[in-house]
């Protein structure tokens, strides 16, 4: 079974409440678990390329718009960083989605069903949060997540911010473009790095996380679940400011 890489673990904290039900142990792609099966894979810091994922021709499909993503290990930590740069005109999107050819298009692997959870996770930081558009999870192919400021995806599951609601953070869940967030999560200070985690149980609910804690059940009104598959994904929109990921992961685990 393959392995993590060195550092790497699936949930650093024991008890963090993402893992209840699951399987122990860790793995990357299609790993048997105690007769159970992760059908999607840690994705680790989502570079382009690492040595587990070689094999299949793995990178990721990015849309700049004249911003930037940039890869590399944080000087004072070591820790490596995903930097997305958007360009300094009107709000324009800057995005990265899974791809497994080379970057020429994306890959819908995680599909909500029955028995099944999707997990996915990072340590998240934007240098704006304000006049701004943030998206940070499960998405269609799209080429304008965050289009102008605000989401425009047809169908996902994520983390949401947009210019018009001053630093507000929600879960959305968005079903035949139809979106629901969930009432505020957070209100981001710029600079700072917050843990957003989400679990999504089958078809039934989906939990948001913040820093650890579930700060949201998921509303009545937000038990659409798209059940279209999906891509990893981020995007921001800012006029010239960055978004910083670390410890990234998603993946699906489910019954065989």
């Amino acid at each position: 079974m393959a392995g993590l890489e060195a550092g790497q673990r699936l949930f650093p904290d024991v008890a963090h409440p993402l893992k209840a039900g699951l399987p122990t142990g860790t793995g990357r792609g299609r790993n048997r678990l105690a007769g159970s099966e992760f059908v999607g894979m840690l994705v680790g810091n989502m570079r382009g390329v690492s040595p587990q994922e070689t094999v299949n021709s793995k990178t990721w499909l990015d849309t700049l718009n004249s911003g930037t993503v940039a890869v590399a290990a944080n000087a004072t930590t070591g820790v490596e960083e995903v930097v997305l740069t958007s360009n300094a005109a009107a709000l324009s999107n800057t995005q990265r989605q899974e791809s497994f050819d080379g970057g020429t298009t994306g890959v819908l692997r995680y599909v909500p069903l029955a028995n099944t959870v999707i997990a996915f996770g990072a340590d998240v930081k934007l240098s704006e949060v304000t006049t701004q558009g943030f998206w940070f999870g499960l998405s269609v192919l799209d080429t304008s997540i965050t289009a102008s400021g605000d989401q425009t995806i047809s169908d996902g599951i994520g983390f949401f911010a947009k210019t018009a609601d001053s630093a507000k953070l929600y879960g959305s869940v968005v079903t035949s473009s139809t979106p629901v967030n969930s009432a505020s999560l957070k209100t981001m200070v710029a600079g700072t790095y917050y843990k957003l985690e989400c679990r999504i149980n089958g078809v039934s609910n989906i939990e948001f996380f913040v820093d650890g804690v579930r700060t949201a059940a998921t509303a009545t009104a937000m038990l659409s679940i798209p059940t279209v598959a999906l891509a990893f994904s981020i995007a921001y929109a800012a006029n010239a400011k960055t978004c910083t990921y670390k410890n990234m992961y998603c993946y699906q685990w489910g019954h065989n």
